[in-house]
């Protein structure tokens, strides 16, 4: 995930080549339960933020099953103990002894629950 955020995208946004706007597709294949995916969309609101961009996240896996736990966006202190405080107020929602992602996470065109059998690519 450094790398993606300190070498990566700032290639991508600072791409000369390309117009005004940009649009970045990214697909997290075999994102289980979706701690990668939701960590590389804080990272694009991060980076991103009133920039001409936009950009939607594909979470897919085989596992339909914890699909649903990408949907929910509940996680408990174990998946979030390397989030910075700062992040986890901005985020997260406390729910008990869980955190779910925040709603304007989830809305930020954020695509979950799509099986990685038969996608060729995210389109």
């Amino acid at each position: 995930m450094r790398c993606f955020a300190e070498e990566v995208l700032p290639e991508i946004l600072n791409d000369n080549n390309s117009q005004n706007s940009k649009r970045v597709r990214i697909w997290s294949a075999g994102c289980s339960t979706g701690e990668e995916a939701y960590t590389l969309a804080i990272i694009m609101m991060e980076m991103t933020r009133g920039m001409p961009i936009t950009w939607e996240i594909h979470a897919t896996d085989l596992n339909t099953d914890v699909l649903q736990q990408v949907k929910e966006g509940l996680y408990g202190r174990r998946s979030v103990k390397d989030i910075p405080e700062a992040y986890l107020a901005r985020y997260f929602l406390r729910k008990g002894e869980q955190f779910e992602i925040h709603p304007e996470v989830r809305r930020q065109q954020y695509e979950g629950g799509t099986r990685l059998s038969g996608v060729k690519n995210p389109e």
